[in-house]
């Protein structure tokens, strides 16, 4: 009730699903018993602008890049902001869907790594759309931005060797544009599939190669073939997979101390 006697009301259109276009409004009076009379009815026709953005920008830094999205205006809410990224290389192949995180300052962000886009280097197209809570979808924008890529790390040979039931496995030739935190090499026997793999941390050596020690008396003992596999985890704790190799190993059971006799004189 207004001072003029009159009665207002005021209505979001986020309880009618942000939708736009014509609203009918029909109002109703309860008198003191209870009764309620129709009073009239009117219409409002309601103009819903698309949702927007002023800015979408990209940087990059070492294999990764930040994209913003700022100034997003959205009468119809939002329900997500949606971010296609791809690089020139080989078409859209390597095409992923992000979806951006609200930041304090109500801009938006992405953090792509390229590792998830076959570390291609080069442009990078980027596409930024907003889903209204009606589910419609708009263009925001979009931008490009180069990136030099730095590639996995990589070996030249992983080989082993075997001497009676001792297996040495060698990795050869690493290259590491991103460091290396440790290369590991699970190992197992052909007998029963997987079932006795262990993973073993290679140690560095003083020409630069990496070297584990495998006793097959760790694989149950198993005769047959071994196989080896390699990866290098990098500095940035991603796991990269180097090569492998395959050995025959013939167990032979270490025979047990013992004497054929044992006497004692007084």
């Amino acid at each position: 009730k207004q001072s003029d006697g009159s009665y207002k009301l005021i209505i979001d259109i986020k309880d009618h699903n942000y939708d736009g276009g014509s609203y009918n409004i029909h109002a109703y009076g309860k008198d003191s018993n209870g009764k309620m009379t129709f009073i009239g009815a009117t219409k409002a026709n309601v103009v819903i602008e698309p949702m927007t953005a002023t800015s979408v920008t990209a940087s990059a830094s070492g294999n990764k890049i930040v994209t913003t999205i700022k100034g997003i205006k959205a009468p119809g809410g939002i329900k997500a902001i949606s971010v296609p990224i791809w690089s020139d290389v080989n078409r859209q192949d390597d095409l992923v869907w992000y979806s951006a995180e609200k930041q304090s300052d109500g801009s938006y962000t992405v953090t792509m790594d390229i590792k998830d886009h076959n570390y291609n280097g080069g442009t990078y197209q980027i596409h930024v759309y907003g889903t209204e809570t009606s589910g419609k979808m708009t263009l925001l924008g979009n931008t490009t931005v180069n990136i030099t890529a730095t590639k996995p790390m990589t070996a030249t040979t992983v080989k082993a060797v075997v001497n009676e039931n001792i297996i040495t496995a060698t990795v050869s030739g690493i290259t590491a544009p991103n460091g290396i935190s440790s290369i590991l090499i699970p190992v197992w026997s052909d007998v029963n599939g997987q079932g006795d793999i262990k993973w073993y941390t290679a140690t560095k050596k003083t020409d630069g190669s990496y070297q584990a020690t495998i006793d097959a008396k760790n694989h149950n003992g198993d005769s047959g073939t071994y196989s080896i596999h390699a990866y290098g985890v990098e500095s940035d704790g991603r796991s990269v997979f180097l090569g492998n190799t395959a050995v025959t190993v013939r167990y032979v059971e270490t025979p047990i101390m013992g004497a054929t006799s044992v006497t004692a004189a007084q």
